[in-house]
């Protein structure tokens, strides 16, 4: 997967919309980017995924919605603080598009009081 991971990115570099998207997937992997510390790959991830939304990439929103909520978004990797409001946020931008995941996800937040 490295391989593909490097020309992804490039193709991210030059505002290929899917290749930002796959870049983002990829680098979210365990497997992929070992000589990434883990914080980096999800920054790396988060930067990727901000580039396809601004691109009109609804699963990007959501996707971005996962690394706050998860809080992978900061830099700090598994021990990083979830951020529920931003969360939310890109959950709300992708569900007024009519993702149904990130409905989904805006109901369980609710449904728990996050």
């Amino acid at each position: 997967y490295d391989s593909a991971l490097i020309k992804y990115c490039r193709a991210s570099d030059q505002g290929y919309e899917m290749a930002q998207s796959n870049a983002a997937w990829l680098l979210g992997k365990d497997d992929v980017g070992h000589h990434h510390p883990f914080e980096d790959r999800h920054l790396a991830s988060l930067h990727h995924l901000e580039k396809a939304a601004l691109q009109g990439n609804v699963d990007a929103h959501r996707m971005i919605g996962d690394h706050y909520y998860y809080g992978l978004s900061g830099g700090g990797g598994k021990n990083n603080t979830p951020d529920y409001e931003q969360a939310a946020r890109h959950y709300t931008l992708a569900g007024e598009q009519k993702n149904a995941h990130a409905n989904f996800n805006l109901g369980f937040m609710h449904q728990h009081g996050v």
